[in-house]
C-alpha cells in the first residue's frame, strides 16, 4: 500500500496551489490559537497503537510542542517507534498520557489509578498526516492541554 493511500488526506496530494495555500493559512491560525498564552509545556507520552512512541522528529512531536507539551520519550532516551510497557508507564507516570491505541496494556485500570498522571484519547488518525489534519490534531491537543492546566 502506498503512503497516499495510507494517508487520510491522500487527496492533498491533488490540490490546485491555491487550495494548499489556504490550506497552509489555516494550519498556521490553527497553531497559534492552539499555542500556551504562557508557554509552559506539560509532560507527555504519546503512547501510539503497538505501545510505541514518537521520536523527536516526527510531525506529531513538533504538534505536540507548538502546543505546550513536552514529549518525555525523547527525555528518557526513546526514539522513534520504540516500545513502551504498561509497567514502564507505570514505573515512570508523565503528567498527560495520550493514549492512541486500543490496546488491552492502553486501557489497563491501573492507568486510571495514577493520581498525578491525566489519561487522554488521542484519535490515531491525527498522527500520520500533515495537511488539514494538523488543524484537528491542533485543536485536540489544545483542549487536552486546557483541561490538564
Amino acid at each position: 500500500m502506498t503512503a497516499r493511500r495510507r494517508c487520510a488526506n491522500w487527496r492533498l496530494w491533488r490540490v490546485v496551489p491555491q487550495q494548499a495555500n489556504g490550506w497552509s493559512r489555516e494550519i498556521e491560525a490553527a497553531l497559534a490559537a492552539a499555542a500556551p498564552a504562557n508557554g509552559e509545556r506539560i509532560e507527555a507520552l504519546l503512547w501510539q497503537p503497538g505501545g510505541i512512541v514518537a521520536g523527536e522528529q516526527a510531525l506529531v512531536s513538533d504538534l505536540l510542542a507548538r502546543t505546550g507539551f513536552e514529549n518525555v520519550a525523547p527525555l528518557r532516551g526513546l526514539a522513534q517507534a520504540d516500545f513502551v510497557s504498561l509497567e514502564d508507564v507505570v514505573a515512570a507516570p508523565p503528567e498527560v498520557l495520550l493514549v492512541a491505541g486500543g490496546a488491552v496494556g492502553q486501557r489497563h485500570p491501573v492507568l486510571g489509578a495514577l493520581p498525578q498522571m491525566r489519561r487522554e484519547h488521542f484519535d490515531t488518525s491525527l498522527l500520520y498526516c500533515g495537511g488539514p489534519t494538523i488543524i484537528r490534531a491542533a485543536e485536540r491537543l489544545a483542549a487536552i492541554r486546557r483541561s490538564a492546566s
